[in-house]
C-alpha cells in the first residue's frame, strides 16, 4: 500500500481463474473489516473522508461465486497530503541562490519560501514536481532561510521542511582553483569559471604579500601572459560582469617564470623502412625546433636537421637503432634543454631495381629498368666481367645512356640509393655486345 497524500493506492498479485475481487477496510486491525468495493483490477484507490489510521484486507471471489479468505494486513496513517521534502539545501552562488532537495514519490508541485527572519516565511515559487532545484534572487545580502512543502496532484499542501541557512552575497563569487603554470616563453593562468561572470581581472606581483597590478581582462577562464622578466610571479584574479558586480580577489597563483623554451616532449621514431619519421609536441606555436641523432641513447647527439614544424623525415645510410632529441628555440639566447630521447630500429630496406633492360642505339647503349620505391637517386655498374664492375656514373631517374670508349662485351647493373645513402643490392648483371 502507498500513500499518495489524497489517496492510498493498493496493489496485490493477480491470482488464476479469480471472478473479482472485495476490498475490506476498518479502523482496527483486530477489528472487524468492512468490505467498501470490488473491482477487477489488481489495484484500487480509497481515499478516506477522515484523518485516521486505516487498514485494508483483500479476498477473492471465484466465478462459482465462492469467497477465499482475506489477505493479511496492510496499514497507515491518512492525512490527506505528502510529507515534506528531505535534504533541502541553499547554497550561494554570488547574484542568485540555488535551493535543492529530496524527492517526494507521487507530488504534483513544490512549493518554496523564504524567511530573513527565521520567524515569517513567505511563498517564493511553485514549481513542477519534476524539478528538484530552484534559482532564487533575494532582494539584498544577508542571510536567508529556506523551506520547501509538498503538494498532492489534487492540490493538497504537505508540512514544510526543515529550514535550510544560507548568507546570500549579493555579489559574485571569487574565482577558485586559480593556478599559473610556466610554459616557458609564457605563463598560462587557469582558474574554474563564475555563475554570471562575463569577464575576468587579471592581476600579476613579484610578491604574495601585495604590490598587484592589473595586467589584463579576458572573456573566458584562462590567459596567456609573457612577463617582463624571469622570476617568481603570482597572480590573482577577480570576476566581473556588465552591472558592476565585482567579485573580490582569488587566491593568489605562484609560479616560476623561466623565460627560455621548455623542451618539447612526446618524441617518437617510427620506422619507415627508406626512412624514419620523427615527431614530438611543444609548449609554443613559433618555435624553431633542432634535432639531434645518436646511436646510443647515452651517446653523443649530432645535429641533422631545423624545422618550424613538428616533425621531419630522417633518411639514415645503414640499418640499426637510432635515438632522435628535440631542442626549442624561441629567439636569441631563448633555446631550450634537449627533450628526451625517442627510440627506433631502424630496417633499411630498399629493393633491387628489376627487368634491367639494355640495347645498342647508335654509338650508344640505352638502359632502363624498374623505378624501386624509396629511391631518390641510381648508381650505374660497368665491366667487361660479370664480378668486376665500376661505378660508372649517378641518374635520378631509372633510365640512363652510356657510350663506351671501344667494342666489346660488356655488363651493366643498377643499385637504388635513399636520399641519405641507404643502398639497395646490385640487379642481376645485363650483357651487351657493343660495337661503335
Amino acid at each position: 500500500m502507498i500513500d499518495r497524500g489524497s489517496n492510498f493506492y493498493i496493489t496485490w498479485i493477480d491470482e488464476d481463474y479469480y471472478g473479482y475481487y472485495n476490498v475490506y477496510r476498518s479502523l482496527n486491525p483486530d477489528l472487524d473489516f468492512v468490505r467498501i468495493d470490488s473491482t477487477f483490477n489488481t489495484n484500487y484507490e480509497d481515499v478516506p473522508l477522515i484523518h485516521d489510521h486505516y487498514y485494508y484486507r483483500v479476498s477473492i471471489v471465484g466465478p462459482n461465486g465462492m469467497e477465499s479468505e482475506k489477505s493479511a494486513v496492510v496499514g497507515a496513517y491518512f492525512d490527506g497530503r505528502l510529507d515534506a521534502p528531505g535534504q533541502v539545501r541553499a547554497v550561494d552562488r554570488g547574484l542568485t541562490v540555488r535551493i535543492t532537495w529530496g524527492s517526494v514519490p507521487w507530488v504534483g508541485a513544490y512549493i518554496l519560501y523564504r524567511s530573513d527572519d527565521a520567524e515569517t516565511y513567505h511563498q517564493i515559487a511553485r514549481i513542477s514536481g519534476s524539478y528538484l532545484f530552484f534559482i532564487d534572487e533575494p532582494p539584498q545580502a544577508g542571510t536567508y532561510l529556506y523551506k520547501v512543502s509538498t503538494e498532492t496532484v489534487d492540490g493538497i499542501e504537505g508540512p514544510l521542511s526543515q529550514a535550510a541557512s544560507v548568507y546570500f552575497s549579493d555579489n559574485l563569487s571569487r574565482p577558485e582553483n586559480v593556478n599559473a603554470y610556466n610554459f616557458g616563453t609564457y605563463v598560462n593562468v587557469a582558474w574554474d569559471g563564475v555563475t554570471d561572470a562575463t569577464e575576468y581581472i587579471i592581476f600579476r606581483s613579484p610578491s604574495a604579500v601585495g604590490g598587484y597590478v592589473e595586467i589584463a581582462t579576458s572573456g573566458s577562464p584562462a590567459f596567456i601572459d609573457v612577463p617582463q622578466s624571469s622570476r617568481d610571479w603570482f597572480y590573482k584574479v577577480k570576476a566581473a560582469d556588465n552591472y558592476g558586480h565585482e567579485s573580490p580577489f582569488s587566491f593568489y597563483a605562484y609560479v616560476h617564470f623561466t623565460d627560455i623554451p621548455l623542451p618539447p616532449h612526446n618524441v617518437t621514431a617510427s620506422d619507415q623502412v627508406h626512412n624514419i619519421l620523427v615527431q614530438w609536441n611543444s609548449y609554443g606555436d613559433d618555435y624553431d625546433y633542432i634535432i639531434y641523432r645518436s646511436l646510443e641513447s647515452a651517446g653523443e647527439y649530432y645535429p641533422i636537421d631545423t624545422t618550424t614544424a613538428y616533425s621531419i623525415t630522417d633518411w639514415p645510410a645503414t640499418a640499426g637503432h637510432y635515438y632522435f632529441k628535440v631542442q626549442s628555440i624561441a629567439g636569441p639566447g631563448q633555446v631550450s634543454e634537449l627533450s628526451d630521447d625517442g627510440h627506433v630500429y631502424f630496417s633499411g630496406i630498399l629493393e633491387t631495381p628489376e627487368n634491367l633492360q639494355a640495347d645498342t642505339v647508335g654509338g650508344y647503349v640505352s638502359l632502363t629498368w624498374n623505378a624501386v620505391q624509396g629511391a631518390a637517386e641510381y648508381d650505374v655498374y660497368r665491366g667487361t666481367s660479370e664480378i668486376e664492375l665500376d661505378l660508372i656514373q649517378t641518374v635520378y631517374s631509372p633510365e640512363c645512356t652510356d657510350a663506351p670508349s671501344a667494342g666489346d662485351t660488356y655488363y651493366y647493373a643498377v643499385t637504388a640509393k635513399t636520399e641519405g645513402g641507404l643502398e639497395s643490392p646490385r640487379s642481376a648483371p645485363v650483357i651487351v655486345v657493343y660495337e661503335p
